[in-house]
């Protein structure tokens, strides 16, 4: 058993090491690295429009399973061809990680219940994104905000994660370590917050900002650039 628990141990801390790493990549490294976001999500709204078409269309499971392989497919390569598709990915992904750290809170208080907790911060994200897409004044500077707060959210949960486990070793009070309403927020992949990750979140949030901005200054890029000529140089769209 001991073994067991050892293991379990070591690949909860490799999965804690990943997700910092990432996170780093997203606050301190080159802009161009949230790519590898955008097509995650990209992809997994792919298949959820996919589910839903199928669903609506009342087809068997092998034209479900086709209008899924399509999404997962077209959705990231949208992302990448079309402004808005690109821009809709980053206020849904931005909007909605913003609010679960307000909603996530909230149910742990028992002023939420947990399904508008869980749902609300996927429906506002949605339309965050869909405003985003609609505007195409959108310039360089709310994209490194947005990165930085996208890489700093990553980092903060795990550095939230191990000071309440040191306070644990201090006290020896469990509700440090677990309590149940994280357990239902884990299931669905939300990230939750205390004051410990609100000020490493802020701390990164700073350095990668200060750090992104410094690039394009070395780059000769100002901040006022719209995000358009950026992300996606050779669309001539929304220009």
């Amino acid at each position: 058993m001991s073994d067991i628990f050892t293991r379990l141990l070591i690949f909860q801390i490799v999965l804690e090491i990943i997700q910092a790493t990432l996170g780093a990549g997203l606050c301190f490294g080159p802009l161009k690295w949230r790519r590898g976001l955008l097509t995650a999500t990209a992809a997994t709204w792919g298949v959820f429009v996919g589910l839903v078409c199928g669903l609506i269309l009342g087809g068997d499971g092998d034209i479900i399973i086709l209008l899924i392989l399509i999404g997962l497919i077209a959705f990231p390569i949208l992302t990448y061809i079309h402004p808005g598709v690109n821009r809709f990915m980053l206020g849904f992904i931005v909007g909605s990680k913003l609010l679960y750290m307000l909603t996530t809170v909230l149910a742990k208080e028992g002023a939420m219940d947990l399904s508008g907790a869980i749902s609300l911060p996927l429906i506002l994200g949605a339309v965050v994104g869909i405003a985003l897409a609609a505007w195409t004044q959108m310039r360089i500077s709310a994209f490194i905000l947005s990165c930085s707060f996208l890489g700093a959210s990553q980092i903060a949960p795990v550095i939230s994660e191990w000071a309440n486990r040191l306070i644990y070793g201090f006290t020896g009070d469990i509700s440090y370590l677990f309590d149940p309403v994280d357990l239902i927020f884990a299931f669905f992949k939300i990230e939750l917050t205390d004051q410990w990750a609100l000020i490493a979140m802020i701390i990164f949030m700073i350095i990668g900002c200060k750090k992104h901005f410094h690039r394009l200054q070395q780059a000769g890029i100002a901040p006022d650039t719209p995000i358009i000529g950026f992300e996606v140089p050779k669309s001539s769209n929304d220009q």
